[in-house]
């Protein structure tokens, strides 16, 4: 539980290139109208109910939100890689830049939950454990 604000970066916090390019793609989305607006639509439904409703404020009860944000996370790549001029290379450096950051998510997932006993992942908790870390 705590500030609304506090919530949505705990996304961040447990991801943060996939949280950019899912705005990327949720932009992309919303301004050309393409098919992933519906699931960029269906995952921004999502988050945002769950701000409105009292205790809801558990990224255990957004499982159903993963899918669509990595998909339109994807999208969003897609349409960054699009803009550029030399497409191998671009994707090249993507790739390596994607393998990178997976292994940084699993260290982080192994560091906040594998050696502790955390049942839950309210945003109190995963802000704690990514504070210690600081």
């Amino acid at each position: 539980s705590g500030p609304w604000l506090r919530y949505l970066s705990t996304f961040f916090l447990l991801s943060p290139v996939t949280t950019g390019l899912f705005v990327v793609g949720a932009g992309a989305a919303f301004l050309t109208g393409k098919c992933e607006t519906a699931l960029a639509a269906f995952a921004v439904f999502l988050l945002a109910s769950s701000l409105v409703v009292p205790y809801f404020q558990n990224v255990r009860y957004l499982s159903p939100v993963y899918g669509a944000v990595y998909l339109v996370a994807g999208a969003g790549l897609w349409q960054a890689l699009r803009l550029t001029r030399n497409f191998r290379v671009a994707s090249a450096l993507v790739c390596a830049a994607l393998t990178i950051t997976a292994a940084q998510d699993w260290r982080e997932f192994e560091r906040m939950w594998v050696p502790s006993p955390t049942n839950d992942l309210s945003v109190r908790v995963i802000v704690e454990m990514a504070a210690q870390d600081r």
